[in-house]
């Protein structure tokens, strides 16, 4: 639902007593008024802005990404919830040795391949550095939304927004200093 029906349906359910103002977001209240103070309503669209951000950065995530780390072509590899914990628990049986060689698979296939421990630690450090970097990248739409002054410069505000040289080169600083020395294919 937009946030123009939102409103309006907030609006129609506090007049017939439906529900009551604790019961709606706090963010919204501000957009309630008749007339808000623009900060206010500023304020209340730049919540907005970071929780639409915050959620096509879990959908960049949850749809994964692509590596030719098994098999010498690009694969992609989904990474729901349950398979981001799947592969962080067989990383540590791996590394502590509970477990010889890990079990995986891309999205074209169903049955699990045996990967060895060189493979998959491969594969591991650029699953977490694929979410760092789509986690770097929503810290630093979220930075533009926080100095956003009106609605036309929170507009041009998205997930898809191109990130400038400065903010990407911000983003491989951190993720070179956190993996420096750790071999990766990207």
């Amino acid at each position: 639902m937009n946030l123009d029906k939102q409103i309006r349906l907030y609006k129609y359910m506090l007049s017939e007593g439906n529900i009551i103002i604790d019961n709606i977001p706090t963010h919204i209240h501000p957009l309630l008024e008749d007339n808000p103070s623009e900060e206010d309503l500023l304020e209340s669209k730049r919540y907005i802005k970071r929780q639409e951000i915050k959620q096509d950065c879990y959908k960049a995530i949850t749809n994964g990404f692509d590596t030719d780390v098994k098999y010498n072509e690009v694969k992609h590899y989904s990474l729901d919830e349950f398979s981001q914990k799947n592969i962080d628990d067989q990383m540590i049986q791996l590394q502590a040795g509970e477990i010889k060689n890990a079990l995986w698979h891309d999205d074209s296939k169903v049955m699990h391949d045996l990967w060895t421990f060189a493979e998959f630690k491969e594969f591991f450090t650029q699953y977490k550095m694929f979410i760092l970097s789509c986690r770097l990248k929503s810290d630093m739409l979220e930075g533009r939304i926080d100095i956003a002054t009106t609605q036309e410069e929170l507009d041009l505000i998205t997930w898809d927004a191109e990130l400038t040289e400065e903010e990407q080169l911000k983003i491989n600083t951190l993720l070179s200093g956190m993996f420096e020395g750790v071999e990766t294919g990207v």
